[in-house]
């Protein structure tokens, strides 16, 4: 194993500890840089900062007070140049990429959704589906 291979693990680690803690209940500015950048659905949108990024979290840790993250893909490695960038800033810098969900139980409101059952049923099962659709109602 190489010394690179390490580092991109350890890399790897620390950032998958982070998104993990961040689930639990652990501080944004263990995870987020201070002008870090949040791009999350609407309501929220675009968010900045430790500040913004830590009502995103506790709004959505206190709808879902089981919540948990559910890694599908985890990946690093350094960036190699790219024609479709202009200045290859990115070039040789340590690059973390993942992808999965967090998933919990509803007990509270979040943010400004209200959530809509939509029932169909076909001949296997009966699915349920939970709409967003924008206007607050009260979560049993």
């Amino acid at each position: 194993m190489t010394q690179d291979d390490q580092t991109i693990i350890a890399a790897k680690q620390i950032a998958h500890a982070h998104l993990h803690n961040l689930a639990s209940g652990g501080d944004v500015k263990d995870a987020y840089h201070a002008d870090a950048h949040l791009w999350a659905s609407h309501p929220f949108n675009k968010l900045q900062g430790h500040d913004a990024i830590n009502g995103f979290w506790q709004q959505l840790r206190t709808a879902l007070p089981d919540l948990e993250r559910r890694d599908s893909i985890f990946t690093g490695g350094y960036s190699k140049p790219d024609a479709r960038i202009d200045d290859n800033s990115m070039t040789g810098r340590l690059l973390i990429a993942t992808m999965g969900n967090y998933q919990g139980t509803f007990t509270r409101i979040y943010a400004v959704f209200r959530l809509q059952m939509v029932s169909s049923i076909s001949a296997a099962a009966k699915c349920i589906t939970w709409l967003m659709t924008g206007l607050p109602i009260p979560i049993c």
